[in-house]
This record gives C-alpha cells, sequence and structure tokens, in this order.
C-alpha cells in the first residue's frame, strides 16, 4: 500500500499536483509520497496513486458527492475521515487538515485518513489562527488563514449523513475517551511519569513564564499552573464542541459508524 501526506515540499520529495486549487489558493494542491520512499517508487504506482486521489476529488466535487454509490464514499473510507476530523477538532490543532496530514491507501482498498501525527501546536498551544481559542471550528480557520488545505475537508460537512455519523461518533467517544475525566486522568498520569524529566528540563531551560513561540498568554509561572492551563482549555473545548456538533444522532451509538479500534488521544 501507500502513505502519502499534504506537508511542506522539500527538495528530493516526489508527488503530483491536484486538479483543485487549495482553499483560498490559485495553484493546485499537492500530495507528497511518504511510503514508499521517493527513490523506490516505480512511474505505474506513482500514476495510480495520483489517478486513485483525482477519482476521489472529481467524486468529492461533483453534485452527487454525499450519493452512497456514486459520491466520495466509493474512494475513501468514511469512518477514518471522521476519526481524523474529531480529533483535529478536539485538539483544534492549527497544522490540522494541512501539515504533516498523512493519508493510507492499502493494496486494493480506500484512502484512508491518518495516521494522525504532529499536534505540538494543538490543545490551545498556539498564539496564531485562534488556536488558544476553545471556541471555533478548525477545518473553518484553516480555510479562513491559510491556502494550504484541501477542499474537500469543507465538503465532508455538507454531507447530512456524514455530519450525522460525526455526531453519533462523538457521542460515542465521549463516553470513555474523549470524556474530562478520562483525558484529565492521562494528563495527571503523565506528568506523574515525567516529573524528574520536568524539573531536570526547566533546570536546563529556565522558561516557566516566559513566551516562548506560540505560547499563548497567559503563561502560567509554574508547571502545575501549566497543567492546569491545558486541563480548563479541555473542559471548555468539550463544552463547546458539545453544543456545535453538526448533525444528528439517530441510531445507537455502538451501530453508527465502524470503530477504529484503540482510538486514544496522548497529550
Amino acid at each position: 500500500g501507500y502513505i502519502f501526506k499534504m506537508d511542506w515540499e522539500d527538495a528530493g520529495d516526489l508527488g503530483w499536483s491536484s486538479d483543485f486549487p487549495a482553499l483560498n489558493a490559485t495553484w493546485p494542491m499537492r500530495y507528497l509520497f511518504y511510503y514508499p520512499n521517493p527513490e523506490d517508487v516505480h512511474p505505474a504506482q506513482l500514476e495510480y496513486l495520483s489517478a486513485y486521489v483525482d477519482s476521489f476529488e472529481f467524486a468529492m466535487n461533483s453534485p452527487d458527492f454525499a450519493d452512497p454509490e456514486l459520491g466520495y464514499r466509493q474512494f475513501a473510507d468514511e469512518a477514518s475521515f471522521i476519526d481524523y476530523i474529531i480529533l483535529s477538532e478536539f485538539t483544534k490543532n492549527v497544522d490540522g487538515y494541512r501539515l504533516s496530514t498523512y493519508l493510507h491507501k492499502d493494496k486494493e482498498g480506500k484512502i484512508h485518513a491518518g495516521p494522525p501525527w504532529d499536534y505540538d501546536l494543538s490543545w490551545g498551544n498556539a498564539d496564531y489562527m485562534e488556536g488558544w481559542l476553545p471556541s471555533g471550528w478548525d477545518y473553518q480557520i484553516q480555510g479562513t488563514y491559510t491556502n494550504q488545505c484541501a477542499f474537500w475537508w469543507q465538503k465532508f460537512f455538507e454531507d447530512t449523513t456524514f455530519q450525522n455519523n460525526l455526531k453519533c461518533r462523538w457521542n460515542e467517544l465521549r463516553e470513555n475517551e474523549l470524556s474530562p475525566g478520562t483525558i484529565k486522568a492521562e494528563i495527571d498520569s503523565l506528568a506523574a511519569r515525567l516529573s524528574v524529566s520536568t524539573g531536570l528540563n526547566f533546570t536546563k531551560w529556565p522558561i516557566l513564564g516566559i513566551y516562548v513561540w506560540p505560547n499563548p498568554q497567559p503563561i502560567p509561572q509554574t508547571y502545575p499552573g501549566e497543567i492546569a492551563k491545558i486541563k480548563t482549555w479541555v473542559d471548555q473545548r468539550i463544552a463547546w464542541l458539545d453544543s456545535h456538533w453538526p448533525g444528528e444522532c439517530l441510531v445507537n451509538t455502538a451501530q453508527a459508524v465502524p470503530a477504529i479500534p484503540e482510538f486514544r488521544v496522548s497529550v
């Protein structure tokens, strides 16, 4: 199979141009190979994967994009994109949807979103692109502040069935993995495990209470203050999402969308 991504393009990268521009852009989106390595990719593989992604994008751009047979679902695994969106929105990752954004396709399989990667500028830890705010949609912010985001991220939200399945999956995860109690217990567990390391870290680099790009204000003066800040942000973010997810869950949450095993959030 293949792994490809949307990211900054470096010398030596192998990729292809989409037939569609990114949001707010006049130039085409670029997709980059991640696996196999560029030097190992046969021209036929590049042609095959780019053609498959083209088919997905043309389906997304068609009037029948939401049709279960004629639309994007024949090319993309809906459940994986739902989980990716939930993770990106819950963490409000300012790089989400556009940088370090990986997609994969197994042999003879559909496009899957993920694996997820690069969440250092999330959880309220960014003073740009509204990253510090626990309110607001991350996918809309990407389409407002950047010109690197593929058009089809926003198209998902125009599909009523997708919205309903997204709401069901959110409700399912909120019962355990994404409950405030679970997330804050994970934060406490990691803080305890790293207690010796954090002490050494701030002895070597005394940056507590000091601005380091892109830390948002106010900056806590202590490490316990940092822990309290992220917990407060998590509570506020979950509350905002609870009241703003579009769609309506009309079926039992356990039957809504095929679950991806071992969904877990780490901070």
